[in-house]
């Protein structure tokens, strides 16, 4: 069995590209997890830590907070950009942004629009993902109509309640990533976190004026 061996200025050039896809993986993870902090200590600042609440917050199940949730349709997504732009579990990032770069479309009726489609202010949940990445979170914050995919439930909140932004913070800090990872049901190196199981989590809720600080 012979492997096939380039010149040796090619192997110093693939050894370079490798070590630069290194490094460049590396600085991202190490961003993510000084995001990660940064979040948490602003969340512990502003309203103790969730599991002792020093400053005895009203504790809640998320549903008392909920107005409503959707999950997605059903709508086969397609690359030619017919119809709608389609937002899937990959748009959210493991810190809680929402990232466009990677778009496909889908076919909805115009009777469905306004049932899978997102508004601004809407939270976006990520139910199913590697145990890992189960639970990103994120917060719609634009006008452009866009439809919701597989794996995401849109989460609307009572105003006079709760913020998406501050759950989505919430939910994305190492509090809300732990009860998440420990509560997610595994199926097939997958774990799942339906919308029956969001409503049910507990949510530390200072007052909306200081969720309006997040």
């Amino acid at each position: 069995f012979k492997i096939p061996l380039p010149p040796l200025e090619e192997q110093k050039r693939i050894a370079a590209i490798l070590d630069k896809a290194d490094s460049i993986r590396r600085k991202r993870k190490d961003a993510i997890a000084l995001t990660e902090e940064l979040l948490r200590s602003t969340l512990l600042d502003m309203f103790g830590d969730p599991v002792t609440n020093p400053k005895g917050w009203e504790i809640v199940p998320m549903k008392s907070v909920v107005l409503e949730t959707q999950y997605r349709t059903s709508a086969k997504s397609n690359t030619d950009k017919n119809g709608l732009p389609i937002l899937r579990m990959n748009n959210i990032t493991y810190t809680g942004k929402i990232d466009l770069d990677d778009i496909k479309w889908c076919n909805i009726s115009a009777a469905d629009e306004e049932k899978y489609t997102v508004k601004r202010g809407d939270l976006l949940f990520n139910r199913t993902n590697s145990p890992e990445l189960l639970g990103k979170t994120g917060v719609w914050r634009s006008d452009k109509k866009y439809a919701l995919a597989g794996y995401l439930v849109r989460v609307r909140f009572k105003k006079d309640r709760a913020l998406s932004e501050y759950v989505s913070a919430y939910l994305n800090s190492s509090y809300g990533k732990k009860y998440l990872y420990e509560k997610a049901k595994p199926s097939n190196n997958m774990s799942n976190f339906s919308a029956s199981e969001f409503v049910k989590i507990p949510l530390l809720l200072p007052p909306l004026q200081l969720q309006k600080k997040v």
